[in-house]
């Protein structure tokens, strides 16, 4: 019916498309035979899912259903959907890939989704490589050669194998190039080192802006209105509610002693004092309970894809190539 919907659509189609060669030709060993009555566990799914997500990314771009505007929105969302999870740095993707079946009661704090992430992943791989062979690897060369694989044996794919691929792709594992890859996958696929979108982005001369417009009084919660109460869906990990001992789940019922209402909820955080704790009352679990938060000035952070002050011919040259502009 509208543009946002068209893209949403178009997004979705070329995900599913996508899955036709990677998880139903190249995928996971564990998942073969495939077998729909009962979990399957797999610490892939950030590349089965999540270059699937990359690929359908690509794919809008490259075919020209989406802009170079859309296609920098598009992944700025992807990096505000990683950044704005806490478990992030508390477990690695493979992790999260692992635990599909077994979501913690804490979603908003306790998990991330290996879709995301994975999709990070693959730019990061995909630039690095790029930039390191001068344009001759990529990983639509890891895909080439996966599709190879498949064809030539009809086996799945082990970790391990994977990161073997990626290593050779680079130039193997005595190569500065196979090195940097290895320990690429050791700190963002194994491990839980934030991603340096910066690094990366340069390759195409792109960087990541991160603002907060207009700082203000700023609680660190994400909220649900049901039946016109404010539920906490989600408390920002380290921010002033979670500080100050809120949780989420928890019923937000007053602020400095002033009942929450839908619809002067914005105008009250923002005439709170930031200069000492605000009483708040919240109800957990049929409980009333009263806890002090020591508001800061913050707000939601905006995540922005934009170009360099002076990107060079090559780093034009390169983005053009990996997301086919005309």
């Amino acid at each position: 019916a509208d543009e946002a919907g068209r893209q949403r659509f178009y997004s979705v189609t070329a995900h599913e498309f996508f899955h036709l060669w990677n998880v139903k030709r190249i995928r996971p060993a564990v998942l073969g035979p495939f077998d729909y009555d009962r979990e399957v566990h797999t610490t892939m799914l950030w590349f089965f899912e999540g270059f699937t997500s990359y690929y359908a990314w690509l794919v809008l771009s490259r075919s020209g259903l989406a802009d170079e505007s859309e296609t920098r929105r598009a992944l700025a969302r992807r990096i505000k959907a990683v950044e704005s999870r806490a478990a992030r740095k508390l477990m690695s993707v493979e992790q999260s890939s692992w635990e599909t079946w077994a979501r913690a009661d804490d979603g908003g704090n306790g998990s991330f989704s290996y879709y995301d992430k994975g999709m990070l992943i693959g730019f990061i791989l995909d630039l690095y490589l790029r930039q390191q062979s001068g344009g001759l690897r990529s990983t639509d060369s890891v895909f080439r050669e996966l599709w190879t694989r498949w064809r030539d044996t009809g086996l799945g794919l082990g970790a391990g194998e994977l990161e073997a691929l990626f290593v050779a792709q680079a130039g193997g594992p005595d190569s500065a190039g196979g090195r940097e890859v290895a320990t690429l996958f050791r700190d963002y696929v194994r491990g839980t080192v934030e991603l340096d979108y910066d690094r990366f982005l340069a390759h195409a001369g792109y960087r990541l802006d991160r603002r907060i417009d207009g700082p203000r009084p700023w609680l660190g919660v994400e909220l649900d209105w049901l039946d016109g109460r404010a539920q906490l869906r989600t408390v920002e990990h380290g921010g002033p509610a979670d500080l100050g001992g809120l949780g989420n789940g928890d019923i937000l019922l007053a602020l400095d002693g002033r009942p929450v209402e839908k619809s002067t909820f914005n105008s009250m955080v923002a005439g709170l004092d930031v200069d000492r704790p605000t009483p708040v009352t919240v109800e957990r679990n049929g409980r009333v309970i009263e806890r002090d938060v020591q508001l800061v000035l913050g707000g939601p952070q905006r995540f922005e894809i934009v170009d360099l002050d002076q990107p060079t011919a090559d780093q034009l040259a390169l983005r053009r190539a990996w997301l086919g502009l005309r």
